[in-house]
C-alpha cells in the first residue's frame, strides 16, 4: 500500500517511470536514479526515526532546565556503570585538562554557548539563569581536585592569608586548610567538621563556612537567583578560554560581583566579592588511588598573584 499515493499498490518505481525528468533518460541512468532513492518502507524508518530523535532531544532539553548536573550524566555513568565503563570515565578523568579538550565527546558539551542557548554580551534575564547555571556545572567532569590560592579582605584590615582544598565531587567531601588556623576544616558523610563542632548539612550548603571551597564547584555559589541575592546579568568572553560572569543585587544593580571561570576545567580561578578576593594559583586532578594531601606549610607570600589571562 502506498499511503501517500491514495493508498494504491504503487511502487516507488512506477511513480518514477511516470517522472518527465526520469521518463527522458536512458534505461541505464533511470535505472541509477531508482536505485539511489529510498524505498517507501526506508523513508517510513526515517520518519520514524527523526520523530524519535526530535523527541529525545526535548526530553533532554526539559531535564537540563530542571537539573544543573544533567550535562554531566554521561559521565556520571561511566564512573558508576560497568568495570569496563568504569575504566574509560577513570581514564578520563586523569587525562590532562589540554587531552581532555581534545576529545570529541568531551569538547561538544564544554563550551558555554555551544549549544547557542548562552548569550555572551547580553543581559541576562531571569529566565536565562537557569541555563547559563547548567552550562557551568556541564563544563566539569566531577573528579577530585586540589587547589591552592590566595584570599584577602578588601577592606584591608586583614593582609593576604594562603589556602589549601581538597574536593571530591564524587564522593561528597572536601578539606579546607587556611593559613594562621591550626584546625583543618572538613565535610565528609554528610557531616561538616568545624572549629564550632559538628553539624548534618547538605554538601551544597557546606562551603559557605569555607568559600574558597566553591570556587571548584561554581555553580553551587551563593549567585544564581533566589535564594540568593544576586543573580547573573553578563557573561563574557576575556582572551579565549576565560569567562568573565557578572552576577548584580536584586535591590542594588550598582551593587556587583564578579566572577572569572576557566572553560577548559569550570573551575573559577577568581572571585571579586563584596567583602573578598579570592585568587586560585595551582590546581590539579588527584589520582583516587593518591592519599589526602598532609596540613600544608604555606610558604611566605612575597606578592599579591599577578593576573594574567
Amino acid at each position: 500500500m502506498d499511503p501517500w499515493n491514495g493508498g494504491t499498490d504503487v511502487s516507488l518505481n512506477d511513480r518514477l517511470s511516470n517522472v518527465p525528468f526520469v521518463a527522458s533518460l536512458s534505461p541505464l541512468a533511470a535505472s541509477v536514479v531508482k536505485r539511489v532513492q529510498p524505498t517507501d518502507r526506508e523513508w517510513r524508518d526515517r520518519q520514524e526515526h527523526d520523530h524519535r530523535v526530535d523527541a529525545e532531544q526535548q526530553e533532554r532539553s526539559d531535564t537540563q532546565e530542571n537539573d544543573p548536573y544533567e550535562h554531566q550524566r554521561p559521565q556520571r555513568e561511566a564512573s558508576t556503570g560497568s568495570p569496563k565503563s568504569r575504566r574509560v570515565g577513570e581514564a578520563i578523568r586523569r587525562w590532562p585538562v589540554a587531552d581532555r579538550l581534545t576529545c570529541p565527546s568531551v569538547v561538544r558539551a564544554t563550551r558555554i554557548g555551544h549549544t547557542g542557548r548562552v548569550r555572551l554580551d547580553t543581559v541576562l534575564t531571569e529566565a536565562d539563569v537557569p541555563t547559563v547555571r547548567a552550562e557551568v556545572a556541564a563544563l566539569r567532569l566531577p573528579g577530585r581536585r586540589l587547589a591552592r590560592g590566595v584570599t584577602t579582605r578588601r577592606d584591608g584590615r586583614k593582609g593576604p592569608s594562603q589556602f589549601q582544598t581538597v574536593v571530591d565531587e564524587r564522593n561528597k567531601s572536601w578539606t579546607f586548610d587556611q593559613q594562621g588556623y591550626a584546625h583543618r576544616d572538613r565535610y565528609q558523610d554528610g557531616v561538616l567538621h568545624t572549629v564550632d563542632g559538628s553539624s548534618e548539612v547538605s554538601f551544597a550548603r557546606s562551603g559557605t563556612v569555607a568559600s574558597p571551597v566553591r570556587l571548584l564547584t561554581p555553580e553551587l555559589l551563593l549567585l544564581w537567583g533566589s535564594p540568593a541575592s544576586y543573580a547573573p546579568v553578563l557573561v563574557q568572553r576575556v582572551r579565549g578560554h576565560w569567562l568573565l560572569f557578572t552576577f548584580e543585587h536584586e535591590l542594588d544593580p550598582a551593587q556587583r560581583t564578579t566572577l572569572v571561570i576557566d572553560e577548559r576545567d569550570g573551575v573559577a580561578y577568581r572571585s571579586y566579592g563584596v567583602d573578598q578576593v579570592t585568587v586560585i594559583t595551582e590546581l590539579r586532578i588527584l589520582d583516587d588511588d593518591e592519599s589526602m594531601p598532609p596540613r600544608p606549610r604555606f610558604p611566605r607570600l612575597q606578592e599579591w598573584p599577578r593576573l594574567e589571562y
